[in-house]
């Protein structure tokens, strides 16, 4: 061949392009022919969620917070795990959440799968068993190169990319929080690390726990298609799975729905938090406060309300029954008695003042100033 040949081999002109739709397994969460990461710290249940994944592809059946009414995806999953063992951890839990068995395929018990060296195996298998989801937990454990450097980082994946759009398949890449970083900086900013692992990743969720502990959250962290992706909210429950005769224990994925938590909802989104902290000290400066008028006059989201409501200790108390009741909201003795009141009202001590509010608290005299305020 020529180098004029060689050349015109390398590049196509626009016209010769054909135009198509985004493809996607799971609409609006997860792509075909691109990477998608799942993201967070030890404990998050990002495997957990991967392998509900794989299960529901397995079948052919929607994932919860699919809303789209398009088909659902169906076909054979890869799965490639090194921290969880196959036969007491990842087949137990795939069976809990009702995975076709003959649909999941792991690598071979004592052979290595090195990133990017064997990208031609994966693609080799992906057309024999026609595989339409790659998992890949965690991309510390197959690659062959430093994650931290940035060029080599995208090497690898730039050949999953492609091994993904010449295959037509999505790809979902588990990644751990840096545990150095500072906890300031958005929640994308903590992947472990070069930031080029975030930046070939089409779409990106984190997940932690929800900040009014109602359960664990799946946050966009990134949705260059399609754009960002309601929060999902979900559970883990723990039921049996008979093995060899016995019930073992394993966890599985409930879903609550969605959540209006976004990434600028956490500690993480600079500023955010600092903001409600300040307001809800404000706010409760001189004593018990109606909830519903903090919320109200709240400069900060709800969420983020709350969080900072959880981080300083506001305690609720609730007057009245039913659709009249009236929920109350005051700073702790223990904040009062270190900072005083925040208004700067109280002189020396707080002591005094915290004893008046527990006597108030504490008997019926609430309702009394309640009826008189």
């Amino acid at each position: 061949m020529s180098r004029t040949d060689k050349y015109n081999e390398m590049f196509r002109a626009a016209a010769d392009c054909a135009m198509r739709p985004v493809g996607w397994l799971v609409p609006n969460y997860v792509p075909r022919r691109n990477i998608t990461l799942f993201h967070g710290a030890g404990e998050a249940c990002k495997s957990l969620m991967a392998l509900h994944h794989a299960a529901r592809i397995s079948r052919g059946q929607h994932l919860e917070f699919d809303a789209s009414g398009e088909p659902p995806a169906e076909g054979c999953v890869l799965i490639l795990a090194h921290e969880d063992n196959v036969e007491d951890t990842i087949k137990p839990r795939l069976a809990l959440a009702g995975a076709d068995m003959s649909k999941i395929q792991f690598r071979a018990a004592g052979r290595e799968v090195r990133l990017p060296e064997d990208i031609d195996a994966l693609r080799w298998l992906v057309r024999k068993k026609h595989v339409v989801l790659l998992v890949i937990d965690t991309l510390d454990d197959f690659v062959t190169v430093s994650t931290r450097n940035n060029q080599s980082v995208r090497t690898v994946l730039n050949g999953l990319g492609d091994l993904a759009e010449e295959e037509d398949i999505a790809i979902i890449v588990i990644c751990h929080w840096t545990k150095q970083r500072s906890s300031k900086g958005s929640l994308r900013n903590k992947i472990a690390g070069s930031f080029g692992i975030l930046t070939r990743g089409r779409c990106a969720f984190a997940f932690v726990r929800d900040p009014d502990d109602r359960g664990i959250l799946m946050v966009s962290t990134k949705g260059s298609l399609g754009g960002q992706k309601p929060t999902v909210l979900f559970d883990v429950d723990v039921q049996p799975v008979q093995i060899d005769g016995r019930l073992v224990d394993h966890p599985k994925i409930l879903y609550r729905g969605t959540s209006p938590v976004t990434e600028d909802d956490f500690d993480g989104a600079p500023g955010k938090v600092d903001v409600a902290v300040e307001y809800l000290e404000k706010a409760l400066a001189d004593g018990p406060a109606d909830s519903r008028q903090v919320l109200q006059d709240s400069p900060c989201s709800r969420q983020t309300l709350f969080y900072a409501k959880k981080q300083l200790g506001v305690r609720d108390y609730r007057q009245g029954q039913g659709e009249d009741h009236r929920s109350y909201w005051q700073l702790p003795d223990a904040y009062l008695l270190e900072h005083g009141r925040p208004n700067g009202q109280n002189d020396g001590d707080a002591r005094p003042l915290v004893e008046e509010a527990a006597r108030i608290l504490t008997n019926r005299e609430l309702a009394e100033m309640i009826e008189k305020a």
